[in-house]
């Protein structure tokens, strides 16, 4: 998985809104994320961050952008899936996408001593779901 530089430096900008003890949601609203994350931050790269992380299931929306009552925007909120959130265990929904060479070398790994210890540790992060695609591009 490549997330860009923006993606991951938002990312760092909602895990330091995120509270432990209230497990809570986070959110940034783009006008305020593009400001904090520097001069290359525009909004519509910030947009396209946000989806980043969506799509690599870093972080889940939880409740939709909207007008509030005084009719200014509400940005949307997410939870961060590495974290609890509301008594509910991390769900660590992120894809991890690996490349190899060949089917040779993913076997090499696969089967490799140095990666039998990290089996047992990904299937204990990971829900009953946790699949390994294989896809021959050569």
């Amino acid at each position: 998985m490549r997330l860009s530089h923006g993606a991951r430096s938002l990312y760092a900008a909602l895990k330091g809104r995120y509270n432990n003890k209230l497990q809570n949601s986070v959110y940034l609203a783009g006008r305020d994320a593009s400001e904090e994350l520097g001069s290359f931050s525009r909004r519509d790269n910030v947009r396209r961050w946000f989806r980043e992380l969506e799509y690599y299931g870093f972080i889940r929306m939880v409740r939709l952008p909207h007008h509030g009552l005084n009719g200014h925007g509400k940005a949307p909120h997410y939870r961060l899936t590495e974290e609890w959130y509301n008594g509910q265990a991390p769900t660590r929904d992120w894809v991890v996408i690996i490349e190899f060479p060949d089917m040779d070398a993913l076997n090499a790994w696969y089967n490799s001593p140095e990666y039998e210890p990290l089996i047992a540790l990904r299937k204990s992060c990971t829900s009953d779901q946790d699949m390994l695609f294989v896809l021959d591009g050569a």
